[in-house]
């Protein structure tokens, strides 16, 4: 999705994409007052839309009952809460490339990643997620072109 703007209105997220107009809730540390662009969904510099943001789609709260999975041009991405033996929950994220489901993907094509099961621990595992796009970048436009 290509994002033209991102503006803030009290405490909702007004994006135009594509001519069509959306409306989301964000939180009050991303609010900057009315008018103000908001160029990512952290505040940072890039373009809005250049990146994982799962914002107002998935939380912790989701993944605690559920498998979030998403793609990214060509980059597929599962989170999940996990238990370790000693009933020590943590968060696990996983990357792949398309263009198959989790399960029929090999093992060796996945790279896995721990983090702690708290609010903080899902940011992280956000930003790893952005990270590891940058960082393989070629190998998820590879397997974007062989779809």
């Amino acid at each position: 999705m290509f994002t033209e703007s991102v503006f803030v209105l009290f405490d909702k997220a007004v994006i135009k994409s594509a001519g069509y107009f959306a409306s989301y809730m964000i939180p009050p540390e991303l609010t900057f007052g009315k008018g103000k662009r908001i160029l990512d969904g952290y505040g940072g510099e890039g373009e809005c839309g250049d990146m994982i943001d799962l914002h107002g789609q998935a939380g912790l709260p989701y993944v605690n009952r559920n498998v979030y999975t998403g793609s990214y041009q060509g980059m597929r991405y599962r989170l999940r809460k996990a238990v370790k033996e000693e009933d020590e929950k943590f968060l696990e994220a996983v990357v792949y490339p398309e263009p198959y489901g989790f399960e029929a993907t090999a093992e060796e094509e996945k790279t896995f990643r721990e983090f702690p099961f708290t609010q903080e621990g899902f940011e992280e595992a956000i930003a790893w997620l952005n990270e590891e796009y940058e960082r393989q970048k070629e190998r998820w436009e590879q397997a974007q072109r062989l779809q």
